[in-house]
């Protein structure tokens, strides 16, 4: 679905229910802190701000749903050099519009789908695009076998019949044989990476292809430095000029409003009930 689809439907859907009336819309929430009765009422005292007209107010609240996303915060490596570039160095968060980059040399640095959808998009204006991955990625067309959408595919009974049949190495070979190296040779534009199929999700993306067989894009590996006007690319010895590298390197989760401790984070992974309630508090955030 497209965004402006989206955008209407969701449009469409508060306005026929009447849910409107319960936004607040240009509001953004800077505390959300136990209220001092919370042992004994669970509530919550909730101070947001007006974004336009900058008034600040507090009130309680029964409970407190954040929806924000738990990877809100755009991830930015840092690497030798970056501070002497004299380019423009951005997240792919922040790329609103590919024009900018007519005529530019650019850097993709991530394989994941808003790289792809990077160097695809920004290759169309630019001059040049480098893709940089440590470990590239399995990139498949929205559009499987039978014009049918990939994921259709997937989850169709033969594949689990396969599954219980062979083991999963077996049945990611003869995706990747039957189905992913018909599309393009992987091996051949460097993006397959050292494991199979089924270990990790694939990338989608409808085009890398053929920017890849046009020479529109060019895959790389991981940035060794930063130079004044480029990059070295690890392995290389050349500098590749570049005047614009773009960051499309995940994002990482973050809740500046919330009271400290009330969400904990344990080997890389927030620790929530059932994905949803801190295990230690009132079930009401």
């Amino acid at each position: 679905m497209r965004h402006h689809e989206l955008y209407q439907y969701i449009t469409e859907y508060a306005t026929q229910n009447d849910v409107l009336k319960h936004f607040r819309f240009n509001t953004e929430v800077k505390s959300v802190r136990r209220a001092p009765d919370y042992e004994e009422t669970g509530r919550w005292t909730v101070t947001v701000k007006n974004r336009i007209t900058e008034e600040v107010t507090t009130d309680v609240y029964d409970g407190v749903l954040v929806s924000v996303g738990h990877i809100n915060r755009p991830k930015m490596p840092t690497y030798p050099g970056q501070d002497q570039f004299k380019g423009k160095i951005l997240h792919s968060h922040s790329l609103k519009g590919v024009e900018p980059y007519h005529n530019k040399k650019v850097v993709v640095v991530g394989m994941g789908c808003s790289g792809l959808d990077a160097a695809v998009e920004t290759s169309s204006f630019a001059k040049q695009v480098y893709l940089s991955t440590r470990s590239g990625a399995h990139v498949i067309n929205r559009i499987g076998p039978k014009g049918l959408p990939y994921d259709y595919f997937l989850i169709t009974p033969y594949l689990y019949q396969l599954l219980d049949i062979l083991p999963a190495w077996a049945v990611g070979w003869l995706f990747e044989t039957c189905y992913l190296d018909v599309l393009y040779e992987q091996k051949l534009y460097a993006v397959q990476p050292d494991h199979h199929v089924f270990q990790k999700d694939p990338i989608l993306n409808d085009h890398i292809g053929s920017k890849l067989m046009s020479g529109a894009v060019i895959m790389k590996p991981d940035i060794q430095c930063f130079i004044e006007d480029g990059v070295i690319f690890e392995g290389d010895s050349e500098v590749t000029q570049a005047d614009v590298v773009i960051m499309s390197t995940g994002y990482t989760w973050k809740f500046p409003f919330l009271e400290e401790g009330i969400i904990e984070k344990e080997n890389d992974k927030i620790n929530l009930y059932k994905c949803m309630f801190p295990p230690n508090y009132r079930m009401r955030l």
